[in-house]
C-alpha cells in the first residue's frame, strides 16, 4: 500500500496496490464556502403545487375576474390533485443514499480530493534537461471501481472549531444529479481524541461532513431574561448543548459554558442575527429549525399566525419581562400556546435568572390571552383564570395591564432596532413549538 500524507493538514490517503505502482498525483482543496449545496433540489423547502395555483386564482379574482371563488377552488382541487400526489411521492421516495438538506447541514470545510496522471517527467540526456511539453489540462486518473474493487482509505483531520455530537456522516457531491450522496463510502470511524475521521471510498471529488439539524431539538428548556434597557439574554438548552445569546440593540453574540472550549472563538463576536445563525450552523450548533422542521422532529405544531404574533409581542416586552419554557405547552393543541412570564427589571447587567416561583402561566390563542391560576408544578393542567384577572386580546396587553409604572416606562423607551433583533432570533429558533 502506498501512502500519501500532507502533514500540515493531517490528511492521508492510502492507495491500493494497483494504484501504488502508477504515476499519480494527489490534489486536496479545502473550501470555506459551500458552492455546491445551493444547487441541490432539497436546499429550499418545496412549496405545495396546490397552494401556488390557489394564490394565482385569488389574484385573478381580485383583479376583477368573473369566475366565482368557490368554482376556482373546486377546479384547482380537481386539476391539481395529481400534482399534489406526485410532489408528496417525490419527497417520500428520496433514496437512502441521498442527503436531505432539509434535515442535514454541512459543517466545517468542504474538501475536494482528486487524482491526476503525472505528466512526462524531465530527463537528463547528455547534460540537457529534456521534457515533453503538454499544453493540455491535467488528466484525471481513471478509477474504475468495477475493475479495481479495492477502495481508497482516507484520513481527514476535523476542524477543532466545530461541534460533533456523534460520528459525523460523510457525503460526496454527485455533479450529475446535483446531490450530496453517501453511496461509495464505507467503514466510517471517528477518533475523538485525535480528532481524525477515517473512511473508505470508491468515489472522488468534493466531500462534506453532514450533521443532523435537529439533533438538539425539541429543546429541553429556554428563557428570555432582561439585562438592561435594550439588552436581554436568550438561553437555550438542547439534548447535548447549552447556549447563551446576548442581544444588545441591533446586534447579538453567542457564549457557551466553559467545557465547550472549542467554541470559545465565537464568544464576544457581535454580529447581526442573520450572521449569527449562519455562523452557528457552520460550526454544528444549530438551534434554528427550518420551516418544515415538523417533518423531522416530534413537536406539537402551532398556528403560524399565533406564533408570529407572540414572537413580536415578546420582543416588545423583552427588556422588562422574563419569559421561559412551560411543559404544558406540548399538551395543548395547535390553537393554544402556554408559556411562563414575569415582570423583571435587573439592577445590573449581570445575568440573574428570576426565581421560578415568580413566574405565572399565560395561555394565548389567536383571539384572547389570559393569566392562569395553575402553575408549572401543578399535577394537571387547568385553563381556569387567575383570580381578579380577565381575558384580553393578546399577550402584550395582558402583561402591560398588570405591569408597574417603571416597567411601562421602559417599554416606551425600548428601541425599534432591539425589538426587531429579538423578534428575528425568536422567530428563527421557533421556541414555542
Amino acid at each position: 500500500v502506498k501512502q500519501i500524507t500532507f502533514q500540515n493538514d493531517k490528511f492521508t490517503m492510502e492507495l491500493p496496490k494497483f494504484m501504488a505502482l502508477a504515476d499519480v498525483a494527489l490534489r486536496v482543496i479545502y473550501m470555506k464556502l459551500d458552492i455546491f449545496s445551493i444547487q441541490c433540489p432539497t436546499y429550499s423547502m418545496k412549496i405545495n403545487a396546490v397552494q401556488n395555483i390557489l394564490e394565482v386564482s385569488k389574484e385573478k379574482t381580485v383583479e376583477g375576474s368573473s369566475i366565482n371563488a368557490n368554482q376556482c377552488i373546486t377546479e384547482v382541487q380537481s386539476i391539481s390533485g395529481d400534482k399534489e400526489i406526485s410532489t408528496n411521492t417525490d419527497e417520500n421516495n428520496l433514496l437512502e443514499t441521498i442527503i436531505d438538506l432539509r434535515q442535514y447541514h454541512p459543517i466545517g470545510s468542504i474538501f475536494i480530493v482528486d487524482l491526476f496522471e503525472l505528466p512526462n517527467q524531465a530527463k537528463v540526456v547528455k547534460g540537457w534537461n529534456m521534457q515533453q511539453v503538454n499544453y493540455g489540462k491535467l488528466k484525471s486518473f481513471t478509477y474504475n471501481k468495477d475493475e479495481n474493487p479495492s477502495p481508497l482509505v482516507l484520513t481527514v483531520s476535523i476542524d477543532e472549531n466545530i461541534v460533533l455530537y456523534d460520528t459525523p456522516q460523510i457525503a460526496h457531491w454527485d455533479s450529475l444529479t446535483k446531490q450530496w450522496k453517501t453511496n461509495g463510502i464505507s467503514d466510517t470511524r471517528y477518533d475523538k481524541e485525535e480528532n481524525l475521521l477515517f473512511f473508505r471510498t470508491d468515489v472522488l471529488g468534493p466531500f462534506a461532513l453532514m450533521q443532523d439539524v435537529y439533533y438538539n431539538m425539541p429543546f429541553q428548556y429556554w428563557s428570555v431574561c432582561p439585562l438592561a434597557l435594550n439588552k436581554c439574554i436568550l438561553k437555550v438548552v438542547g439534548v447535548a448543548m447549552e447556549i447563551f445569546i446576548t442581544i444588545k440593540d441591533e446586534l447579538c453574540c453567542a457564549s457557551f459554558p466553559k467545557h465547550n472550549y472549542h467554541l470559545h472563538h465565537l464568544n464576544d463576536q457581535w454580529v447581526t442575527p442573520k450572521e449569527l445563525i449562519e455562523l452557528l450552523r457552520s460550526t454544528g450548533v444549530n438551534i434554528f429549525p427550518y420551516e418544515d422542521g415538523y417533518k423531522y422532529i416530534d413537536v406539537s405544531q402551532k398556528d403560524n399566525i399565533l406564533l408570529k404574533s407572540l414572537y413580536q409581542q415578546m420582543s416588545l416586552l423583552a427588556c422588562s419581562f422574563s419569559f421561559c419554557w412551560s411543559k404544558w405547552n406540548s399538551f395543548c393543541d395547535e390553537e393554544n400556546v402556554v408559556l411562563q412570564a414575569t415582570e423583571y427589571i435587573s439592577s445590573n447587567e449581570s445575568f440573574e435568572h428570576p426565581e421560578m416561583s415568580d413566574y405565572h402561566l399565560y395561555l394565548a390563542t389567536t383571539r384572547i390571552c389570559c393569566k392562569l391560576k395553575a402553575n408549572e408544578n401543578a399535577d394537571a393542567f387547568s385553563n381556569e383564570l387567575f383570580p381578579e384577572t380577565s381575558m384580553l386580546p393578546d399577550l402584550y396587553h395582558t402583561l402591560r395591564k398588570e405591569a408597574s409604572s417603571a416597567v411601562r416606562a421602559r417599554i416606551k423607551e425600548t428601541s425599534v432596532l432591539f425589538v426587531e433583533c429579538v423578534n428575528e432570533l425568536l422567530s428563527a429558533s421557533n421556541l414555542l413549538v
